[in-house]
């Protein structure tokens, strides 16, 4: 589960006008024309999670989506090289107020069993047209393959493979553990 969290710096009105543009054009190409914005976006608080159903690169991207039918406007939400795959999108009843730091981080044990709690169910009419990455994943077979072969039956599930024990290079130490001097 990754948490929704916007940062604690306000957006100026030409990165927000920049963002909802480039929105408006997928959702466009998607044949959706009628797409509402916020009047104002919240700060330093979660609004809500969605799942991760993977990381790809972005060819990874482009593979999957000619592999599985998915919409080829994915590849038009970031120029980043890796891209999260996020689905099951669930917002906050009410956002929950709670400091953030840069980047990806760890949501603190006691805001996560509140906030879950919080959660509304999925909406299905405020996002038109989910996406289930998972089964098209599955389905899709190897993405760094170009003659890959979708999987024939996405449900099975391959058998995992015996695991070595790792060797070690290093004399067996003797005695405890002992701090340095």
């Amino acid at each position: 589960v990754l948490w929704i969290h916007p940062p604690s710096r306000e957006a100026t009105p030409e990165e927000i006008e920049a963002v909802e543009n480039q929105y408006r054009g997928i959702y466009a190409a998607e044949g959706i024309d009628n797409v509402e914005f916020p009047e104002q976006y919240p700060l330093s608080c979660l609004l809500g999670c969605v799942t991760v159903a993977g990381v790809v690169t972005k060819p990874q991207l482009t593979a999957l989506c000619e592999a599985s039918g998915l919409p080829q406007t994915l590849l038009l939400e970031s120029d980043s090289e890796m891209q999260a795959l996020c689905e099951n999108p669930r917002r906050m009843v009410l956002p929950w107020r709670c400091a953030g730091k840069m980047k990806v981080w760890t949501l603190p044990r006691r805001d996560v069993d509140g906030a879950t709690q919080q959660l509304d169910p999925p909406d299905v009419e405020s996002f038109p047209n989910p996406v289930s990455f998972s089964q098209a994943i599955l389905a899709a077979g190897d993405l760094d393959n170009p003659n890959r072969s979708p999987n024939p039956n996405p449900n099975a599930n391959p058998k995992p493979k015996p695991r070595r024990r790792r060797q070690s290079k290093s004399p067996p130490r003797q005695g405890g553990d002992a701090a340095p001097s």
